[in-house]
């Protein structure tokens, strides 16, 4: 940073208190709430992990509430499906030799 022209002599370096991963499998859930602490700027990183599956569902419900629609889309190439099956049937007809 100095590089830049940063001045970091007055820097404070300090280890804010938070709870500890204690398996090998949970970090993304440690790193999410993490961020999601900071973003709130709630001042404390601290957060319950006596049931990290619970943790797990709470983060997959946020992502899924706030994901956009995607019903219309085809599950294949993510281009939005026309529902127009006579088309796709003429396509796949004409691919295996039926037309």
């Amino acid at each position: 940073m100095r590089k830049l022209g940063v001045n970091v002599s007055r820097w404070k370096c300090d280890t804010v208190a938070h709870p500890l991963q204690e398996d090998t499998t949970s970090c993304g859930v440690f790193s999410l709430k993490f961020a999601e602490h900071l973003l709130e700027g709630s001042g404390s990183l601290q957060f319950p992990t006596s049931n990290l599956d619970d943790l797990r569902r709470e983060i997959a419900t946020t992502i899924m509430t706030g994901s956009d629609d995607l019903s219309d889309l085809c599950h294949f190439c993510g281009e939005e499906d026309t529902f127009d099956n006579t088309e796709n049937v003429t396509w796949v007809s004409s691919i295996i030799g039926l037309l």
